[in-house]
């Protein structure tokens, strides 16, 4: 069920390599929940060595609507500034 639900478009992930500072996981939180996505999972990765000195990568997994709800939380995060990436959702955190 949930590899179709992969496959509609319906459960994405979105890289964000972010700096980390207060407020800034909330701020993505607020702006996934006016666009109306579900968050199912976070992993938020800041003491590694592949993520820059002050930053923090952040894997967000998301049910959405369908494809065009996906692209607009991806041209959300893009307007922020967060320079999301699309990953497949079983690459979240590799």
């Amino acid at each position: 069920m949930v590899r179709e639900l992969e496959r509609e478009n319906r459960i994405v992930s979105f890289r964000l390599t972010i700096a980390d500072r207060p407020g800034l996981l909330g701020q993505i939180a607020t702006t996934l929940g006016r666009l109306g996505a579900n968050i199912l999972e976070v992993d938020h990765r800041r003491l590694f060595l592949d993520v820059p000195a002050k930053g923090a990568r952040l894997d967000v997994t998301v049910e959405t609507r369908d494809a065009v709800h996906a692209a607009e939380i991806l041209a959300a995060f893009k307007e922020e500034g967060l320079a999301p990436v699309r990953i497949a959702t079983g690459d979240a955190m590799d």
